[in-house]
């Protein structure tokens, strides 16, 4: 069994963020997640592992609680990044900002990005009489390796935490 359907102990469809999910299914599957009924909707959550049965009991999935959870952190702690830029290129120069950034997986992509947006140099060149800026490393390349690096995680691994330096 994949790590991402087991089941969350204690969990249920009330840790679910039902605006997330509600923009979620319209994008892909032209459902109106809030417009059904609350059966329907546990239904459909079931039907995409996003929610599972254990013992009669309906609980979050790993995943589920990782993609839409309203705190992921609290079920699965392990779930977040750890964000630091140094003055240099050593673990052990001097620290000039360190956060952990928590939420889902896609609000860890897009703050995380942010993050590291914010203290990638911007060179510039003047062509006539106008400045271009153009960054270092391209969005694309940036998100391309925060979704392999958060997506792919295996976060079967408890006392670890995906590190950004």
């Amino acid at each position: 069994m994949h790590f991402d359907i087991s089941q969350v102990l204690g969990s249920s469809m009330a840790d679910m963020d039902s605006n997330a999910l509600h923009e979620y299914w319209p994008t892909y599957y032209d459902v109106d997640y809030l417009g059904l009924e609350q059966i329907e909707q546990q239904r459909l959550l079931l039907n995409a592992d996003i929610l599972t049965e254990l013992s009669g009991e309906i609980c979050a999935t790993i995943g589920g609680i990782l993609m839409f959870g309203k705190n992921p952190q609290r079920r699965v702690p392990q779930a977040s990044v750890v964000f630091a830029v140094f003055d240099g290129t050593e673990l052990t120069d001097d620290l000039l900002d360190k956060q952990e950034i928590v939420g889902t997986l896609p609000e860890q992509i897009n703050q995380t990005g942010a993050k590291i947006r914010t203290f990638l140099p911007r060179p510039s060149t003047i062509t006539g009489m106008q400045r271009q800026e153009r960054p270092v490393i391209p969005d694309k390349v940036i998100r391309e390796a925060l979704v392999n690096a958060i997506c792919h995680r295996d976060y079967s691994i408890s006392n670890r935490k995906i590190t950004v330096y």
